[in-house]
């Protein structure tokens, strides 16, 4: 009886050992499980780099957040940025670190810009230049509003034309002078330019004389 009873104890016993052991292994596998949940739970919150005012959000609630992808704009406080394209032919006379006056319709006035960067490439469809200048906080200025970069541009002289005065033959261009005869006119050969439009969709375009007219003539059309 008595090594019928030991026995018995020491099952016992083997099996609140292995109960313990069972006991510290769940404890191991909660902890990593809880170890998992905080990491999980870090890339769960979102954080500005700067204070703002969220403005749009670009994301819903289920879509997968992955490195690269936007969820939110914020605007923040302070001076805004404005970048304009430049055609090639003024940007030369855009000078990083001078300041050019800008225009928004909305103000009434312009605001004095600085030029913070040229990036030095030339779009090859529209041949422009990106151009970022920093705007001093303004009162009634907000992201997404239309501005405009004044950048002065050399005066030139050039003799331009009507459009309708020009006459093309194939790929010969000429236009009526008057002769000294009153009401006669010949024909004059010459080499045009660029076609200039006005700001009023209806006016009439003129056409640039580069050779063959001196500006004297009057023309017939």
């Amino acid at each position: 009886i008595d090594r019928a009873g030991s026995l018995q104890a020491k099952a016992r016993v083997e099996r609140a050992e292995e109960g313990v052991q069972a006991a510290r292994t769940a404890i191991r596998q909660a902890r990593e499980v809880v170890r998992e949940a905080q990491i999980a739970l870090g890339y769960a919150g979102i954080s500005s780099p700067a204070d703002g005012v969220v403005v749009a959000r670009l994301v819903d609630p289920g879509d997968l957040a992955v490195p690269g992808k936007p969820l939110l704009t914020v605007q923040t406080s302070g001076a805004l940025r404005l970048e304009a394209r430049v055609r090639e032919g003024l940007i030369r006379k855009v000078i990083q670190g001078q300041t050019y006056p800008v225009e928004i319709q909305t103000l009434g006035h312009t605001l004095e810009a600085t030029i913070e960067e040229i990036v030095p490439y030339a779009d090859p469809e529209t041949r422009t230049f990106l151009v970022k200048a920093a705007l001093p906080e303004t009162v009634g200025v907000f992201p997404g509003m239309f501005g405009r970069l004044l950048v002065p541009a050399a005066r030139e002289e050039a003799l331009l034309i009507p459009e309708a005065a020009l006459v093309r033959v194939g790929q010969l261009e000429m236009v009526n002078v008057m002769t000294g005869d009153k009401g006669k006119y010949h024909s004059v050969y010459v080499k045009t330019g660029r076609v200039l439009k006005e700001k009023d969709p209806a006016a009439p375009a003129k056409i640039e004389v580069l050779a063959g007219l001196d500006g004297s003539e009057t023309l017939g059309y």
